[in-house]
């Protein structure tokens, strides 16, 4: 996690000079985090790249996983900076209705005092306690780290830690939308019945004018040409493009709008949800549009496509 500095104490910072003192933590509801008293350690809740059970295991020997949970009320975001990343990292902003995604582990002292050091304690990350929902349905307090909000500011997260973050979340067969979300876009998930129309897709490929696929649009109304949030990169898979999540390029493509049942056949084409997924995505305009979307460990190794064209990338590959 990040290395960026900033100013002030923490919400977990326990101060200088305490010696043999009571040590307080402090959290929104003022109380600290007091340890699971059946467990007698204390309760630890991962939803970033700690959800992977080795990288955790490196950083905290003892740990040990416990149960999936939820931190209602609160969205996944990416901000502050990473000088080892480069970029973006996540962290947990509020948000009604919303929930965050993750694992619990029981930790111990030693266990607590190496994340600190790991998340940056308490400059870069804050120690807090919150109410997760486990998948028991019971309540429990746990600790968590969350950037401080004076000055957070949401942006895309560098290719590397998306990646990290998306495996981890197919591993454990955790809901991706989020992480779309967080990064640049939103994964669709209502069933067909269930999706407005007409529905706007973005295409950047195959289905763009004049390409093979473009058939299936025929029916269709061109909305434009548009361009995404330089948040993605574009692959080259020979016959044709992957749009990722977590880039730093603006990808070139058409806007249509589209009926249910070409969203049906698109799906088909696509092979939503199995092999790419649709995904609600930003414009550089701010808009908002369906697209096709693959997973980093997809085209993991492929060329990336720099200028963001696959009809510049075809016409540099045919001259």
């Amino acid at each position: 996690m990040p290395e960026q500095q900033r100013e002030g104490r923490g919400a977990g910072y326990a101060g200088p000079g305490l010696g043999r003192q009571r040590k307080r933590w402090m959290t929104t509801a003022g109380l600290g985090p007091r340890r699971d008293e059946k467990m007698g350690q204390v309760l630890y809740f991962a939803y970033s790249s700690n959800l992977d059970d080795e990288q955790m295991r490196s950083r905290c020997a003892s740990a040990q996983p416990m149960a999936r949970a939820v931190l209602p009320n609160y969205a996944l975001a990416f901000g502050g900076f990473s000088h080892r990343l480069d970029g973006a990292v996540p962290s947990v902003v509020q948000a009604r209705g919303a929930h965050v995604q993750g694992l619990l582990y029981r930790l111990d002292d030693v266990d607590i005092r190496a994340l600190d050091r790991f998340e940056g304690h308490p400059f870069a990350y804050e120690r807090v306690v919150k109410l997760v929902l486990d998948e028991h349905g019971q309540r429990r307090r746990a600790t968590t780290y969350a950037q401080p909000k004076d000055g957070f500011e949401p942006w895309a997260p560098p290719p590397g830690c998306f990646r990290v973050l998306w495996r981890a979340y197919t591993r454990l067969g955790v809901d991706v939308a989020p992480l779309a979300t967080a990064s640049g876009g939103r994964a669709v998930n209502a069933p067909m019945g269930q999706r407005d129309v007409p529905t706007r897709i973005f295409v950047y490929g195959m289905l763009l004018a004049g390409e093979l696929n473009h058939r299936l649009l025929t029916s269709a109304r061109l909305v434009g040409d548009a361009r995404t949030k330089p948040a993605f990169e574009l692959r080259d898979l020979n016959a044709f493009p992957g749009l990722v999540c977590g880039g730093e390029h603006a990808v070139v493509g058409e806007v249509y709008e589209v009926d249910r049942a070409t969203l049906a056949a698109l799906d088909r084409l696509e092979g939503h949800p199995r092999f790419y997924r649709c995904t609600r995505i930003a414009l550089e305009d701010r808009a908002t549009v369906d697209a096709y979307l693959l997973a980093p460990e997809q085209v993991e190794g492929r060329p990336v496509i720099d200028s963001g064209s696959w009809r510049a990338r075809r016409k540099e590959t045919a001259a």
